[in-house]
């Protein structure tokens, strides 16, 4: 089961507006959809990183999954991707956050639209079918996480007047977790977002569309942990989290995550933890699996064999150990 929601008009037209403004966006149309695409780097890159034609995945760092608008476009009038990318004569194509059986086909399309073509890791996530009731699966967990969550729910109650409030629809109590979870954030270990007012917007699109559960814990009424998470049908993203740094040790985000979770299993079948491999998403989490980075440079054009020349250099320098033998050989197209 995977959730469409990073893959859907909404997502692409607020992450362009906010994140990609420097950025020329094209929407290619194909056979099984449009692919959102940035045909240029921003002003902060290289300043060769625009000489050549390029269709790169209109992605960053919030983005969790990527793939075509699904089911906008009738197959038989449209290309597919390398087909459209090959009529452009665009040099090199990147796409970033493909699953595999998607990055799998991408590939096979571009082999076959003569493109020198490479799949890479890009991210690990980590993510939890729910087959159980929540008791059942906390059982499960490791007995420090057991006793941690225990241990730190019983002093919190004790020491304080707690409060855990989940918002899911607009309204003034919307208005009022967003404040919450931007104080949160702000004064959290996070670094500060580079485009502030995104999160804030997101959050309300999620709430119109039905999609949000925006948490947040108080203490004596002062709020010390929020999580935002997206639920797309019977999918759940945990987005965004923070606590106060001056109750790190009172295990107030792990509180929360506990309560999010039982929240949860009443309501969807998955359970996503979004981008990264940290230790602590193994704890709750017990599946795991790798997103990919799809590179295609276009054998057909100069400045694309240009470009895979080279990849292709790069790759042997690399497969060459401090021995001087070679270790790896070059991926064939």
């Amino acid at each position: 089961m995977q959730s469409s929601f990073f893959r859907e008009k909404l997502w692409y037209r607020l992450l362009s507006d906010h994140c990609f403004k420097d950025q020329s966006i094209d929407w290619v149309k194909t056979g099984t959809g449009d692919y959102v695409v940035t045909t240029s780097r921003p002003r902060s890159a290289k300043p060769w990183a625009n000489l050549f034609r390029q269709w790169n995945s209109a992605t960053n760092f919030y983005s969790l999954d990527y793939g075509c608008v699904v089911g906008t476009n009738e197959p038989s009038k449209y290309p597919s991707l390398a087909e459209a990318a090959t009529s452009k004569r665009v040099d090199r194509v990147t796409l970033d956050f493909l699953e595999d059986k998607s990055a799998a086909q991408l590939k096979l399309e571009f082999d076959a639209s003569g493109f020198y073509t490479t799949l890479l890791p890009k991210a690990t996530h980590w993510w939890l079918p729910i087959e159980t009731s929540y008791t059942e699966y906390f059982a499960k967990r490791s007995s420090r996480l057991q006793n941690t969550v225990r241990r730190a729910v019983k002093k919190l109650e004790h020491d304080f007047k707690v409060e855990i409030e989940v918002v899911t629809a607009p309204g003034v109590g919307l208005d009022r977790a967003i404040a919450a979870y931007e104080e949160v954030y702000a004064n959290s270990w996070k670094s500060r977002e580079l485009y502030p007012i995104f999160l804030p917007d997101l959050i309300r699109l999620c709430a119109d569309q039905d999609k949000l559960a925006l948490s947040v814990l108080r203490l004596n009424d002062r709020p010390v942990a929020s999580q935002f998470w997206i639920v797309d049908n019977a999918y759940a993203y945990i987005y965004k989290l923070a606590y106060l740094n001056e109750f790190a040790n009172l295990s107030v985000g792990t509180v929360l995550t506990d309560h999010m979770f039982r929240w949860a299993f009443d309501r969807v079948k998955v359970i996503d933890y979004g981008v990264g491999n940290e230790g602590y998403k193994r704890d709750w989490m017990t599946e795991s699996r790798t997103s990919t980075r799809l590179s295609a440079i276009n054998l057909s054009t100069a400045k694309g064999k240009l470009l895979a020349l080279f990849k292709q250099l790069q790759s042997w320098r690399k497969g060459i150990g401090r021995d001087g033998k070679t270790h790896t050989q070059i991926s064939e197209r």
